[in-house]
């Protein structure tokens, strides 16, 4: 076993923090870097973090709209079976469910615009 893999065997469950990656990234210009050439490192690194996290809300916005958006097929189709008050009921959970996604769309897609 080399020292990379003893290194790597006892930092297993081991997550770096964004500021530690950040610091890592800078810190590979190496020593002779320009502070400017640091702070554009810095920035550079930022602008990639935001946009992995505008994805990651979008996605996680898009699955749960998905979910929502079946949820209130299932409603509607209920409600086709029911009469009075009960079909009432279920078909105004339907329509709530399917704004609630267009809105969780509408969300994700802004995320997507401002990366």
């Amino acid at each position: 076993m080399g020292a990379n893999d003893k290194a790597a065997a006892t930092n297993v469950g081991y997550v770096p923090s964004v500021e530690v990656l950040r610091a890592e990234w800078i810190h590979s210009l190496g020593p002779k870097a320009s502070e400017t050439n640091k702070l554009h490192a810095g920035a550079a690194f930022d602008r990639a973090i935001s946009k992995i996290r505008a994805e990651a809300k979008a996605e996680a916005l898009l699955e749960t709209a998905a979910d929502t958006e079946a949820s209130a097929k299932e409603y509607a189709k209920t409600s086709l079976d029911l009469t009075g008050d009960d079909n009432t009921r279920y078909a105004a959970y339907a329509n709530m469910g399917n704004a609630i996604a267009c809105r969780l769309r509408n969300r994700a897609e802004q995320y997507k615009e401002e990366q």
